[in-house]
Formats: structure tokens, sequence, C-alpha cells
């Protein structure tokens, strides 16, 4: 009787062993599932940063179009302002030239000598003036070569975002479906 009880006892333990080994077996899957879950979690999340990366470079990229824009379009004004001021300028000049090669021209020396200096003094002011308005329009030049060029670096840009952007929302429509995936697979 003794061995019998030995035996049942026996027989007992390992019955409480073996519920103690499913039980872990059981804990350890759903550690195991739980982690996964997390790992997929993860993945969502680095896409979602992915994909906010893109839009930001996407919004750098038309920031920069945009502000190239302008900049052309402000030297196109201010070009054709100058264009204005420089036809005024030498229109006053060919005027005002006129009047003084007449008065040299007239019979008086001392009204011809003066109109001779002031054609000179004339001509000087205009060489001046026009050195300045071709400054300018060299400086409008540059700037919109700037312009151009910011459109240049805003439309490559744009090109780049557009294909990592195409990448990261396909990158995370996969992420999220296989999180759905999994937690739907866990319940």
């Amino acid at each position: 009787m003794n061995i019998c009880k030995i035996t049942h006892h026996n027989k007992l333990i390992q019955l409480i062993m073996l519920m103690l080994v499913i039980s872990c077996i059981g804990n350890a899957q759903t550690s195991r599932d739980e982690a996964k879950l997390q790992m997929l979690l993860d993945k969502v999340s680095r896409a979602e940063t992915k994909v906010a990366q893109a839009e930001r470079k996407l919004a750098i990229a038309d920031s920069l179009i945009t502000y190239g824009e302008q900049r052309i379009e402000l030297a196109e004004e201010e070009f054709s302002r100058i264009e204005e001021e420089q036809k005024l300028l030498e229109k006053e000049y060919m005027s005002n030239s006129k009047q003084l090669r007449k008065l040299i021209k007239s019979g008086d020396p001392e009204i011809a000598a003066q109109a001779e200096r002031d054609l000179k003094a004339l001509d000087a002011q205009y060489k001046a003036d026009s050195k300045a308005y071709d400054d300018q329009i060299k400086q409008l030049i540059r700037e919109a070569t700037r312009g151009e060029k910011d459109i240049d670096k805003g439309t490559e840009l744009q090109k780049s975002a557009n294909r990592a952007l195409k990448e990261a929302l396909k990158a995370l429509e996969l992420a999220r479906e296989n999180y759905e995936a999994a937690v739907n697979n866990s319940q």
C-alpha cells in the first residue's frame, strides 16, 4: 500500500509539473505575441516618421519653388521700372543735349562756351546715370538667376521627396496591414 501511495503521489507531482510547464509555455507564447505586436507597432511608428519627414521635405521644396518664383517676379517688375526710367533719362538727355548743341552753334562765343561746359557736364551725368542703371540691371539679373536656381533646387528636392513619400506611404500601409493582421490573429 505504501508503494501505491508513492506511485499515486508521483503521478500527482508529475501532473502538477505538467500543468506548470503548460502554464509557462502559455505565458511564454503570450510574451512572444506581445513582443511581436510591439515590434510591428514600432515598424508602424517608424513608417509614420518617414512619411512625416518626406512631407516636410516636400513642403521645403514647395517653399523653394515659390520663393524662386517670387524673386523672378520682383526682378522682372523692377527691370520694367528701370527700363521706363532709362527711357525717360535718355529722352531728357536727348532733349537737353539738342538745346545745348543749338546754343553751341549760336553766334555768341560766351554762350557757346557755357553751353559746351554744360554739355560736358550733361554727358558726364548721363554716363553716370546710365552706369547706375546698368549696375541695377546686373543686380536684377543676378537676383533672377538666384530665383531660377531656387526653382531648380526646389524641383529636384520635390522629385526626390515625392519618391520618398510614395515609398514611405507604401511602407506605412504594409506595416499597418501586418500589425492589424497580427492583432486579429492574436485574438
